[in-house]
């Protein structure tokens, strides 16, 4: 459904007098017939971009995606806008571009009542016939920066994926304990089956300043996994041809069946490399000896930190997590990730 432009408006410019009267102040114009000046090349954006979603990171950071001309649109607010990458192209923000962006978003200005009144103040088709709109440049500096980016490959099949993408970008953009190594390793992450990685769950744990938060949205990533391989087993057997997902949710709902965590993460952590696992034992304190029970034992340590990181029970031990090189366990993490990915490929 094509958008109302000039109810996009009023939403823009009812918000800027909001903020501005929550401030104690009142622009002289407030409530007047006020837009942002477009150029009729550019109406097209604003009129047919489609919202598809909305991700809101803390108070003053979104990302939006928009489909026009069978393509996915990217903007993002409050980012640092340092961003490379082969995936997206970045667009000079056009007038159209700023109001569908701003129309949906719903997120206050971050410059000060005055600085909105000085921007905005006193200008409207009331007061001034000659009036044709505000500029977009007044309105663009009153908010956290905006960008814009499009799909490389046309209408991406996961925005969740490409969300991680943003957000990857981000991380190192603006200095978060995340390291090279890591950043590397989950770049990689990026690239695999949408279908197969709960991009969702490890967009805002990238964020987290908690680096728990990231060991757990790996975790979540390893369970999906050792669903996806024990059902398309079980598929193969039984020679059913569906959706993995689905068959593994009845599976659960009309059976009360799912592969056991413990067991399952022991059959996954023999398929991958040494190296993995001893990173992982280092970083979560596991005995090497015995030999015979050295990769069940760093499986079952691993399946135990995610216990105690996540439930409270006064019976069971604290978990001294102050001493964990998160950093370490989440790249060797990511690599198990890849491991057992490829291998179930």
């Amino acid at each position: 459904m094509p958008r109302n432009m000039i109810a996009a408006n009023v939403v823009i410019f009812e918000l800027l007098d909001v903020a501005v009267s929550s401030g104690g102040s009142k622009i002289p114009n407030s409530g007047s017939k006020r837009w942002i000046s477009t150029t009729p090349s550019e109406r097209g954006f604003l009129r047919d971009a489609r919202l598809v979603h909305l991700m809101k990171i803390g108070a003053k950071r979104l990302i939006l995606n928009f489909e026009y001309q069978q393509h996915s649109y990217f903007a993002t607010i409050g980012f640092s806008g340092i961003f490379e990458t082969k995936y997206f192209e970045e667009l000079q923000v056009n007038s159209s571009h700023l109001t569908a962006i701003l129309s949906e978003a719903n997120i206050p200005p971050s410059a000060s009542p005055l600085e909105i009144i000085e921007n905005i103040g006193g200008h409207d088709k009331d007061s001034d016939p000659d009036y044709n709109g505000h500029d977009a440049k007044l309105l663009f500096d009153l908010y956290p920066k905006i960008k814009v980016f499009r799909s490389a490959n046309g209408i991406v099949a996961d925005f969740w994926q490409a969300y991680f993408i943003i957000c990857l970008e981000e991380t190192i953009a603006t200095g978060s304990w995340i390291s090279q190594n890591l950043f590397e390793s989950l770049t990689t992450m990026s690239e695999l089956d949408s279908t197969r990685i709960p991009y969702s769950v490890l967009c805002r744990s990238i964020f987290d300043h908690d680096q728990s938060s990231l060991f757990l949205a790996m975790y979540r990533c390893i369970e999906a996994l050792y669903s996806y391989t024990a059902t398309i087993s079980l598929m193969a057997s039984l020679g059913i041809k569906s959706n993995w997902k689905t068959v593994s949710k009845q599976l659960e709902l009309d059976l009360k069946w799912h592969p056991r965590e413990d067991a399952a993460l022991q059959g996954l952590f023999k398929k991958v490399g040494r190296k993995e696992i001893d990173d992982i034992s280092s970083a979560i304190f596991v005995e090497a000896e015995p030999k015979d029970t050295y990769v069940a034992r760093v499986a079952r340590a691993v399946y135990d930190l995610r216990n105690k990181t996540v439930h409270y029970r006064p019976v069971h031990q604290e978990a001294d997590i102050q001493d964990i090189d998160w950093g370490k366990l989440c790249s060797a993490m990511s690599c198990v990730i890849l491991d057992v990915y490829n291998e179930s490929l």
